[in-house]
């Protein structure tokens, strides 16, 4: 416990070094997965929390936490004592906002992990109140420890028709046909582009999605983002016969700036803040 008290230690010193007197981590990744990779457990590192859904808020120097009914009992369990736990069934962030009048405050909040639709409600009613939302295109806990990236051990696979039912082929047509007006589609759920692919792979424990993206660029140009290494000579030339390009997961950051503004483009709500702030 120690340990998770000299974390939150240093969290609170790098805060007030960014001139933040507030800031917000969830237990999701990039991809905004609720079971995270092992090395994507920020929360986990920085509290000792383990369960799968958690936020953790600093506000003017205390530490607050809020999860749903699964973990208010493994969170009072895990947890430094000095942090104060909220079911969320029972009271939310937003409520605890509301709640709380304070002085001019700074929050920061990381747009990479955490979703459009989520952000969207906290402006709502962080508006309300005297606090700035300072949106982080990083990750502000990275600078406190680096979460290294795991090589991957086996190749991503693909499904046969016969139990997905349906070909990617007939998906990517059904798509194109959706979004013909649209100048492109941008799709940032690894479960998404893992249906749409009929792709499984082994980046999760126990769960077979693809840590990928994609984006259909109309009128006939589709990029899949990906890790490169994860892919059989098999499934590259299945790629290029579907008109797919591929790119690395890092390249669709520079390939947002270069979107066009004006355009009609479509994001799932649910996807992080940061691709909607940066279009």
């Amino acid at each position: 416990m120690v340990e998770y008290l000299k974390r939150l230690s240093s969290l609170k010193k790098l805060c007030k070094e960014k001139k933040f007197d507030s800031y917000l981590l969830s237990t999701m990744d990039e991809y905004l997965n609720e079971y995270a990779p092992v090395n994507k457990q920020r929360l986990k590192w920085l509290t000792g929390f383990s369960g799968s859904n958690g936020l953790l808020l600093l506000f003017n120097d205390s530490f607050i936490f809020f999860t749903d009914g699964r973990y208010t009992l493994q969170a009072i369990s895990e947890l430094p004592s000095s942090i104060k736990i909220y079911d969320t069934s029972k009271y939310t962030i937003f409520d605890f906002f509301n709640d709380n009048q304070s002085k001019k405050t700074k929050l920061c909040v990381d747009s990479k992990i955490h979703s459009i639709s989520f952000i969207k409600k906290l402006i709502e009613v962080t508006q309300k109140k005297e606090i700035k939302i300072h949106f982080n295109a990083g990750i502000l806990i990275d600078h406190i420890y680096r979460f290294n990236s795991i090589q991957p051990s086996k190749h991503d696979f693909l499904l046969s028709n016969k139990y997905t039912g349906c070909s990617a082929k007939k998906k990517i047509n059904l798509i194109r046909n959706k979004i013909k007006n649209l100048y492109c589609y941008i799709i940032t759920s690894p479960e998404s582009v893992s249906w749409l692919l009929n792709l499984r792979g082994y980046d999760l424990d126990f769960t077979p999605v693809v840590m990928s993206r994609m984006i259909f660029f109309n009128p006939k140009k589709i990029v899949l983002y990906i890790d490169k290494n994860k892919l059989t000579k098999k499934l590259n030339i299945f790629f290029n016969n579907l008109g797919i390009s591929i790119s690395s997961e890092e390249q669709i950051h520079k390939d947002l700036k270069k979107i066009e503004k004006n355009k009609k483009i479509l994001i799932d709500k649910d996807s992080p803040y940061y691709f909607y702030h940066e279009i």
